[in-house]
């Protein structure tokens, strides 16, 4: 099975055609990377980089389009998701080991910031909308939203129900619903009781309706 880098040389690699007066072909050029594994790549047509994810080494690796490495980010563990600002001045990660968002900068390849999401948050996936930065967290299959404002100083988190850090949404409790007033059940030939809990009934039981109540009967 190839690994991360292997499958990464190839996807870098550069196959090219030059045609002279004699006619030359240049040779096909691939770059091993450093990585041990490929969370997400996303590429920075301004200057002409390419950043990806490595989860399993906790870092980002900067290469050109040529794949030659030109920097990395460390302390990133489990980091996976990225996302580029609309300006491409800013690279986001979600770094799930560290429950936070990292902000890097794309023209240094260095840690800008740093926003923690919460205790346990784990987020996994970023993504840029409506003026807020929006992360996926929590166990996979939860479908946990969380977001926060990129631009402000000192962004407060918010995230399925809380203001200060992620939280799952709180669950409807079921015996806080209204009940239905259930039928009250009798044996055949009695005028049903009130008094006493409703009752499922079976085989051997029906339901008695009445066109009018006998008088002296109890109100259901």
């Amino acid at each position: 099975m190839p690994t991360a880098a292997t499958a990464l040389a190839v996807l870098m690699s550069s196959v090219s055609l030059v045609t002279a007066d004699a006619g030359t072909a240049a040779a096909d050029s691939s770059a091993l990377l450093p990585l041990k594994a490929s969370g997400d790549i996303v590429v920075y047509g301004v200057h002409r980089r390419v950043f990806i994810s490595d989860p399993a080494a906790g870092q980002v690796v900067v290469t050109d389009y040529a794949g030659t490495v030109t920097g990395t980010v460390g302390s990133l563990p489990g980091v996976h998701g990225l996302e580029l600002s609309p300006d491409s001045g800013t690279l986001h990660a979600a770094v799930h080991d560290a429950d936070a968002v990292v902000a890097i900068d794309t023209a240094t390849a260095t840690e800008s910031r740093r926003i923690s999401t919460g205790a346990g948050a784990g987020p996994a996936y970023v993504a840029l909308a409506g003026g807020k930065l929006w992360f996926g967290y929590g166990t996979s299959g939860d479908g946990n939203m969380g977001s926060l404002d990129p631009s402000a100083a000192d962004p407060a988190v918010t995230g399925s129900g809380s203001t200060t850090s992620p939280t799952p949404a709180p669950r409807a409790n079921p015996t806080s619903w209204p009940r239905r007033a259930s039928p009250c059940i009798s044996p055949p030939g009695r005028w049903p009781n009130c008094a006493t809990p409703p009752r499922s009934p079976s085989p051997s039981r029906s339901r008695t309706s009445y066109a009018t109540r006998p008088t002296g009967a109890p109100r259901c």
